[in-house]
């Protein structure tokens, strides 16, 4: 019995193709900044995709498109990290907790923050300014519902939620991490104690 083979792609195989080459050129951006070329060319992006600069450009309009297919990517990796921290654990060790979650999603967005510090473009990019808004706002939620039972006692609540958020800012870790040269235990160490007294510990 003679079967007949189409050749017509099926439904959805271009669409794969195209999600998989944009996946390609983003994390060819984010390995880029990861090595350390803090502001990469169109150009160097392509060349470590392997593909042509016009290729690139079919699906990348511009820098813009690109930063909001690397916010894509990471977004989910950060979710995965930020957990619910049980209130009725002693204080410490949810302090403890806390800092470690930021310091590693710290971690994982290092590379794009500085490369927004060093690049014109990412500064003046509305897709970044957003996502950083974003994450501040799920960083200060996550942060009041972890500390909720010491904050509700504080007689400066809402000061010391913004305390709190300061000294666990990623500009915070930025500084014991790359400035100071802290080791991560260390970084983990000074942050920790600065939460606990913000909380009257």
């Amino acid at each position: 019995m003679n079967v007949a083979v189409s050749t017509k792609p099926k439904p959805g195989r271009n669409a794969d193709r195209a999600y998989r080459t944009r996946l390609a050129i983003t994390d060819a951006f984010i390995n880029l900044i990861e090595e350390g070329d803090l502001s990469p060319s169109m150009p160097d992006v392509a060349n470590r995709a392997g593909m042509s600069l016009r290729s690139l450009y079919h699906h990348f309009r511009n820098a813009e498109s690109l930063y909001e297919s690397v916010i894509r990517r990471q977004e989910p990796l950060i979710s995965r990290v930020l957990v619910s921290i049980d209130r009725v654990s002693p204080l410490r060790n949810r302090a403890h907790d806390l800092v470690a979650q930021r310091c590693e999603v710290y971690r994982q967005i290092a590379p794009l923050r500085r490369t927004v510090q060093l690049n014109a473009d990412a500064r003046n990019s509305s897709t970044i300014r957003t996502a950083r808004r974003r994450l501040e706002y799920v960083l200060a939620r996550h942060a009041n519902e972890t500390f909720a039972p010491e904050l509700r006692e504080a007689a400066d609540r809402f000061g010391a939620s913004e305390r709190i958020a300061a000294v666990t800012s990623f500009e915070m870790w930025d500084y014991l991490s790359r400035v100071q040269q802290l080791s991560a235990s260390r970084v983990k160490q000074h942050m920790v104690i600065a939460v606990l007294r913000e909380l009257g510990v």
